[in-house]
């Protein structure tokens, strides 16, 4: 269990980043995050932790390039939500509150796990939009696609025991109506203020494929398990 509080009289790192290194494409990328968060370090301490699967020519550019920066070395066929658990170990910021169980985490490290546990313990959450965040990863169509596959087969394949065939197999059968309600929950949130709807008419094909693709991995989730999808997840 790692419990923070902030303390106005800690000298060590404010902020902890924690970071998976785990993509096989567009590997070059994290060397821009690292030098955005090098940089902030002139205004306030920030830790930033790597743990790293990967082992490779990125892994000792970072080790040269980024001295200040905590690169822990992982076995290859470490799970990225165990990395980010290594690495929050790891951690000495003193912005850090996480209180659950350690299994939980390395299961799955994502909003859909982390977020409800945290509100079950008495977390908040606050929506800011003087926060901004970027997305700078580059994805070819084929990984994109594959990820949303292993990543949908692994939701689907842990949210019932194996014993609950009868669940399963409902949800599988559900899985079927899953298209048309994403689809939806995209209209409304894209075109609800009618900024957006050129963008999304534009985009709906690709979309489309994505939806169908994920809809397909949680159906096979449902019926024959998650398999070795948590150990593919980028």
């Amino acid at each position: 269990m790692i419990v923070r509080q902030f303390d106005l009289a800690f000298t060590g790192p404010r902020v902890s980043v924690v970071i998976g290194l785990v993509s096989t494409e567009d590997c070059d990328r994290i060397f821009e995050t690292l030098e955005s968060l090098s940089s902030k370090q002139r205004s306030y301490a920030c830790e930033v932790v790597v743990a790293d699967r990967r082992n490779d020519r990125i892994s000792a550019a970072i080790a040269e390039r980024f001295p200040d920066a905590h690169l822990v070395q992982c076995a290859p066929g470490t799970t990225l939500p165990e990395l980010r658990t290594i690495a929050l170990e790891r951690s000495t910021g003193d912005i850090v509150a996480v209180s659950v169980p350690r299994d939980t985490f390395t299961r799955g490290f994502w909003e859909t796990t982390v977020h409800p546990l945290l509100l079950q313990h008495g977390g908040r959450f606050f929506s800011r939009n003087a926060i901004k965040m970027y997305h700078c990863k580059k994805f070819s169509l084929s990984l994109f696609a594959s990820q949303r596959y292993i990543y949908s087969r692994y939701f689907g394949g842990i949210r019932f025991a194996r014993n609950q065939w009868l669940r399963r197999w409902a949800a599988a059968a559900a899985s079927l109506f899953l298209p048309a309600l994403l689809l939806r929950r995209m209209w409304v949130q894209a075109t609800g203020a009618k900024r957006l709807n050129r963008e999304f008419m534009a985009a709906m094909p690709t979309l489309l494929l994505f939806i169908v693709i994920y809809s397909v991995g949680e159906m096979v989730g449902y019926l024959f398990g998650a398999g070795d999808a948590l150990a593919k997840i980028e």
